[in-house]
């Protein structure tokens, strides 16, 4: 995966001499905010996007760790190479342009940061490995709760910014002009309670971590005790009141509701940590030359 993104010739994104992706202009629509009028991206991202950035950032984390298990594991030195472990030092440097007023700027136009409060910057700081500090962390989450949280999900703009929508209705276009831009996803609720568990699991037990999950998702659980037990929607309109729209059933939506309620319960001891197998070295055989 990242030879094909470090080598890319055929999709219109490059990697950056600050070591971060850029989407060219005819990209802006290739994130998930993804929907276009008349061929033009409603929510452009051209540019460096935030979330893209950490997943790439992550990626190349992933990578290391893989190389460092495999060694581990088999005894056989896998040394991550060293092209990539440079990358990784610099996109880590150059990911410290997004931070702007206390929040993660949604996407860097050559470096000046496009300053939007939308989720990306939680899914962002919700990934594995850190590329900001704790107390940033805290900053984006609390900013998140203020302005992004409704009890069904986050919207995916906070209502102070002029492009923001408080309904999802009308016409095609209109319904599309929405989308994302003030409506609300409940499957973003899963790195919204991710980046609360990275950020308060050091100060609060783990019952009172599941219980501070449980009141993030209260409204999904009085509905299911209501009897709404068959699926949960794409969207909600992002004003009060949050009347669910888009499809009915959305599978991203019970996912993150699972996921969460799954940690939930692994907080509470009701279902055991997953534990690795253990793994026997096996000895390598080498051919003997003739």
């Amino acid at each position: 995966m990242l030879d094909g993104i470090l080598t890319n010739t055929k999709y219109p994104f490059f990697i950056r001499e600050d070591g971060l992706i850029e989407l060219k202009e005819e990209f802006a629509h290739a994130t998930w905010m993804d929907v276009r009028i008349d061929g033009r991206a409603v929510t452009p991202r051209n540019g460096a996007p935030v979330e893209i950035n950490a997943l790439w950032y992550n990626a190349i984390c992933c990578y290391a760790s893989m190389c460092e298990e495999y060694t581990n594991l088999s005894g056989i030195p896998y040394p991550p190479q060293d092209n990539v472990m440079k990358l990784k030092d610099l996109v880590f440097n150059s990911f410290q342009k997004f931070w702007i007023n206390g929040y993660l700027a949604d996407r860097l136009l050559g470096d000046e940061p496009v300053e939007e409060i939308r989720p990306n910057a939680v899914i962002a700081l919700s990934l594995p490995w850190q590329l900001v500090d704790k107390e940033k962390m805290e900053q984006v989450w609390q900013v998140a709760f203020n302005e992004l949280y409704t009890p069904y999900g986050l919207r995916t703009l906070n209502p102070k910014n002029f492009r923001f929508r408080k309904k999802y209705y009308g016409t095609q276009r209109e319904r599309d002009l929405a989308f994302h831009n003030g409506s609300v996803w409940a499957w973003l609720l899963g790195a919204f309670c991710g980046l609360y568990l990275k950020t308060h699991r050091d100060t609060m037990s783990d019952l009172e971590l599941a219980e501070k999950l449980g009141e993030f998702i209260s409204t999904f659980r009085y509905s299911f005790m209501r009897g709404h037990i068959a699926t949960i929607a794409e969207v909600w309109d992002g004003d009060h009141p949050h009347f669910p729209k888009g499809a009915p059933a959305k599978a991203i939506s019970v996912a993150a509701l699972y996921n969460i309620e799954s940690f939930i319960a692994y907080l509470k001891g009701i279902i055991p940590p997953l534990q690795k197998k253990p793994v026997t070295k096996k000895k390598t055989l080498q051919r003997k030359r003739k």
